[in-house]
């Protein structure tokens, strides 16, 4: 299938995705099975049974705060409408969409599918970063940096800093090869997702965001005439900032691992 409408599934385990469907949940169920919710930009519907049924009202007050805070994030200025869907377990997830994961998105058509049970919490603004980066910045060049800007709107994973993950990647020898990172990106992985964030971050904060949108838009390689400098010189720009003692901490990954990033 094509890039633009595959997208991802990402980090399943632990409550990453985003890709294209194959169905509108509300074509396949009967309304009685459905308790609905919408505010100026989103429609929520979830399962009858899934823990969110009684908070939609508050999850979608919550969506418009969320929106609001990636459009500021990635400098953009035109909020999208998007529908949200709260499912009861991946087989019926899959049955929709084709995939087996916590959590998926169709960026083309702006619905987000999310598995809503326990003990994982909803990744809401990892899936809302993935439908507004692709629907206003385009198709990505790459994967990686989709990811790692998805994960990076949270600015955190597991209440840790994203330097901090990529510095306890890299003292576990656990850093992926940047030519693994960009070429064949691993979205089954949680490792290669925290270090894709943390260079989303690195270079955000150290380029802007029109930089990151140009790596967005035209790749890795493209360093040089983003912002003067060779990809290999910007790798070893980043490695030598999160290794820096500040970012030196113990990581509960099996914490991570269990209860997800969000």
């Amino acid at each position: 299938m094509q890039l633009a409408t595959t997208l991802r599934i990402a980090f399943f385990l632990f409550t990453f995705a985003c890709c294209a469907t194959k169905n509108d949940a509300s074509t396949k169920k009967d309304a009685e099975e459905w308790v609905r919710d919408s505010t100026l930009h989103f429609t929520l519907q979830a399962q009858v049974g899934v823990r969110s049924v009684d908070s939609l009202k508050s999850i979608g007050r919550k969506m418009e705060s969320i929106q609001k805070e990636i459009l500021e994030l990635i400098h953009e200025s035109s909020p999208q409408n998007l529908q949200l869907y709260f499912l009861k377990d991946r087989a019926t997830l899959a049955g929709y969409t084709g995939y087996s994961a916590k959590g998926y998105t169709d960026t083309q058509k702006g619905i987000l599918y999310f598995v809503d049970v326990d003990p994982f919490h909803l990744p809401l603004k990892h899936e809302t970063t993935h439908a507004l980066s692709w629907r206003l910045w385009g198709t990505p060049k790459e994967y990686w940096i989709s990811e790692g800007l998805a994960v990076f709107a949270n600015n955190n994973c597991g209440n840790y800093p994203l330097h901090v993950l990529a510095h306890a990647l890299h003292r576990e020898g656990k850093l992926v090869p940047f030519q693994n990172l960009v070429n064949s990106f691993d979205f089954r992985a949680l490792d290669p997702s925290l270090q894709a964030a943390s260079v989303v971050q690195y270079i955000y904060e150290t380029y802007g965001v029109a930089a990151l949108k140009a790596f967005w838009q035209k790749g890795w390689q493209a360093s040089d005439s983003i912002i003067g400098l060779p990809s290999t010189t910007l790798e070893q720009q980043w490695e030598a900032f999160i290794t820096q003692s500040t970012f030196n901490a113990v990581v509960n990954w099996e914490k991570i691992k269990t209860h997800g990033c969000e």
